[in-house]
């Protein structure tokens, strides 16, 4: 959520937030980001050129099952879902002010 605020003497005005979703395969590769394998069973590898703050993994019913801050210079990350049961999960990434989604399957 993005907001714009100024500051005139006693006076303050806020604009209205904005977010900025982004979900389409094409876009997450324009990005930079690339999560796989799809369907994972033991792990899935999240590889960024961008500078990624957060990683969610949602299950169907968007519980928050794994949550992953991510270093500055970290370019890599490796998320363990050997012990999540089958189905179908979302990853979330946060990137330079966009939320990224990507379906996942666990096997």
């Amino acid at each position: 959520l993005y907001t714009v605020s100024v500051t005139s003497g006693p006076c303050k005005v806020i604009s209205d937030g904005h977010v900025y979703v982004v979900t389409g395969i094409e876009d997450l590769e324009k990005a930079g980001i690339h999560v796989y394998p799809n369907p994972a069973n033991t792990y899935i590898q999240i590889d960024f050129d961008v500078e990624i703050n957060q990683i969610w993994l949602f299950d169907i019913q968007v519980a928050v099952v794994l949550k992953r801050s991510v270093g500055i210079n970290e370019r890599m990350i490796k998320l363990n879902v050997s012990n999540l049961p089958r189905g179908v999960y979302t990853v979330q990434m946060i990137a330079e002010g966009r939320i990224y989604y990507k379906k996942q399957l666990i096997d």
